[in-house]
C-alpha cells in the first residue's frame, strides 16, 4: 500500500528535457518528472546523480547542492524559457 502525497501544493506531472548548471560549473542534462509552485522533481542518469545529492559521496554532507535549472515549456501555446534557482535537499 503506498503512502498517500501530503505536499500541500499539486504536482504536475511532465516530462521536459532541462539542463543543470552547478555553482562550480559543471553541467547535466535531465528530465523535469513534475512541477508544482514550490519545486520540481529531476530525473537524471544513475552516474550524476550521486554528485548532486546532498547526502552521497560529498565533502559537505546535510547542505542543499544549489543549482541552476533551465528548461522550455509551452503555455498557450507559444515556448518559454524557464529558469529557476534550486537547492537539492
Amino acid at each position: 500500500m503506498s503512502t498517500p502525497d501530503r505536499r500541500a501544493d499539486l504536482r504536475l506531472e511532465v516530462s521536459l528535457p532541462a539542463q543543470l548548471r552547478t555553482v562550480d560549473g559543471q553541467s547535466f542534462s535531465a528530465i523535469v518528472s513534475n512541477l508544482s509552485r514550490s519545486g520540481l522533481q529531476l530525473t537524471l542518469s544513475t552516474p550524476h546523480t550521486a554528485q548532486l545529492l546532498p547526502n552521497v559521496d560529498r565533502n559537505q554532507k546535510n547542505i542543499p547542492v544549489c543549482i541552476d535549472v533551465e528548461f522550455d515549456a509551452t503555455l498557450a501555446g507559444s515556448v518559454a524559457q524557464i529558469r529557476v534557482q534550486c537547492r537539492i535537499v
